[in-house]
């Protein structure tokens, strides 16, 4: 993470510290702080394309979205980088190990990744101009990462 942020600072030193800001305030907030180093994943990996010239500039504009990328010719992808992180706990209301289901696929479950996008529409405005809108999917636990598929598409309902 440290890397990261000291690629970030080399490149963008305001973005660097936005990241650093975000992370002391959350400093109590574990799973807030994973949701910030994915951001902040995302971003460097951006970095290199403005080096080679591959893209024009990364923006930070939290009321757009979480990462804006600049292509050369202007136009814009805005990017909202999702973090799904299950939760697991150790033991069931016997005290007996717990074995888990994890589905990020399905319609309804709270840590699937078509409700975490509804949540981002409806709650922080997101996704909803007309643009060139991606959601960055990071799976942060090997649990659901290993064989992860899209299985059907979010756009066409």
């Amino acid at each position: 993470m440290l890397e990261d942020l000291q690629d970030i600072h080399s490149y963008n030193e305001l973005h660097a510290k936005s990241f650093a800001k975000r992370f002391r305030e959350s400093s109590k907030d574990c799973r807030n702080c994973e949701a910030i180093f994915s951001e902040v994943i995302v971003y460097r990996a951006y970095i290199r394309g403005v080096y080679e010239r591959v893209i024009r500039n990364i923006h930070l504009e939290e009321a757009e979205s979480d990462i804006i990328v600049e292509r050369l010719d202007g136009s814009k992808m805005f990017l909202e980088v999702f973090c799904v992180m299950p939760s697991f706990p150790l033991r069931d209301e016997d005290g007996e190990p717990k074995v888990y289901s994890v589905k990020t696929h399905t319609q309804r479950e709270d840590a699937s990744i078509r409700q975490k996008l509804l949540r981002k529409i409806s709650k922080q405005g997101q996704f909803s101009k007309p643009r060139e809108n991606f959601a960055v999917i990071e799976l942060n636990d090997t649990s659901i990462a290993g064989d992860f598929a899209v299985l059907s598409s979010l756009s066409s309902g």
